[in-house]
């Protein structure tokens, strides 16, 4: 699990090389292979390739959880944005708030006599 993907990659190619010219081999000592050996053959690389699948999807849910905590990691150092926009939303309200108290006190009261 700690080799390379590519390395993975090229020991499953070249195992199953190997695997195939063996399988070829056999074919070309006996000329007419018994269908019962046939399908154990078949069974055997088939058996051999579902193990090479597993692996590879072990491995790509490994890639993909060491992403995740790079990523987690990476957004715990960007700082909290929602809570950014509501200081500075309480910021430009407070500072609407004593806009209108500085105007209302500097605007002068007429009062109609009655």
């Amino acid at each position: 699990s700690d080799s390379q993907p590519s390395q993975t990659a090229v020991s499953t190619v070249s195992s199953l090389a190997s695997h195939t010219s063996v399988c070829a081999k056999k074919q070309e000592v006996k000329e007419e292979v018994p269908r019962e050996e046939k399908t154990n053959t078949s069974e055997t690389v088939r058996q051999m390739l579902q193990d090479e699948m597993l692996k590879l999807v072990q491995l790509q849910q490994i890639n993909f959880m060491s992403l995740m905590q790079i990523v987690q990691s990476s957004f715990t150092n960007v700082p909290n944005v929602q809570q950014i926009l509501q200081q500075h939303q309480s910021v430009q309200l407070a500072g609407r708030q004593a806009a209108r108290t500085a105007e209302s006190s500097a605007s002068p009261k007429t009062q109609v006599p009655t």
